[in-house]
């Protein structure tokens, strides 16, 4: 039987018309090189050197094992994971237009760079007739860190000089308080304990805290030619997989200013 990976965020009536689905709707190709497989990607959308027109959101990552699950922008509705969530950190904002897409893409790369895309791709007409996703959002603070397919096609978390990360140097300087203050706490604990202040923070301190960022070279590391992804201070035992997990959901939503 056909198997929907769990991290995507569907309401009940997407998640029984996906497995009323025959098998024959879905996609499931392997190519045996990057090379091969990159028309197909960029066919889908998949590989956007401009961000603000790829209609997808990243839903699961984990990079050690090279998977990568990109769910449609318009596909998801946010009041259905409130409800089902286990952490409710907080109310998770409906940004775009929920015209219920059942789109999602499960790309995974092999050490031995072959790649398998399995997944459902075909949008809904509605989504076509929504405009860019940059221009979709409401309430927008900021822009999401963009992920794109490299070169190595690893989908990688960009984030330029001019966008630096007010919640990572946030939590960067909440930590320290949140040790003396919850000692006993675990890292995944005091990363909702640092979401939550934050969440509460007023957008004027939000954007001081992103001011201090750009200044601040622990953050990002700038070689002559290329800006390299933002490296996030954490302590050794705080990098557990769900702790990540936690994090790279927090800052592509609205924790980023």
């Amino acid at each position: 039987m056909l198997k929907i990976p769990s991290h995507l965020i569907l309401t009940a009536k997407q998640k029984e018309s996906l497995y009323s689905l025959p098998d024959s709707m879905f996609t499931n190709i392997k190519w045996e090189s990057e090379n091969d497989a990159i028309s197909f990607l960029r066919e889908h959308n998949l590989v956007l050197e401009n961000r603000n027109e790829r209609k997808w959101k990243v839903r699961y990552s984990d990079k050690a094992k090279g998977i990568y699950l990109l769910q449609c922008c318009y596909g998801s509705d946010m009041s259905s994971k409130n409800k089902n969530g286990k952490d409710k950190i907080r109310k998770s904002r409906q940004d775009y237009k929920f015209v219920s897409c059942l789109a999602f893409a499960r790309i995974k790369k092999f050490k031995n760079n072959s790649i398998n895309i399995f997944g459902y791709l075909n949008h809904l007409e509605d989504c076509q007739h929504q405009p860019p996703p940059h221009l979709n959002k409401k309430n927008k603070i900021h822009d999401s860190p963009p992920y794109t397919l490299n070169s190595s096609l690893m989908l990688s978390k960009k984030i330029k000089r001019k966008s630096a990360n007010g919640f990572s140097f946030f939590y960067k300087f909440s930590r320290n308080i949140l040790k003396r203050e919850h000692p006993n706490s675990s890292p995944r604990e005091k990363m909702i304990r640092a979401a939550r202040l934050w969440s509460a923070s007023p957008n004027e301190v939000k954007n001081s805290f992103k001011r201090y960022a750009e200044d601040d070279n622990a953050l990002m590391t700038f070689d002559s030619k290329v800006t390299k992804p933002a490296i996030i201070m954490f302590d050794r035992d705080d990098r557990d997989e769900e702790f990540n997990r936690l994090f790279d959901e927090l800052i592509s939503e609205d924790m980023l200013i």
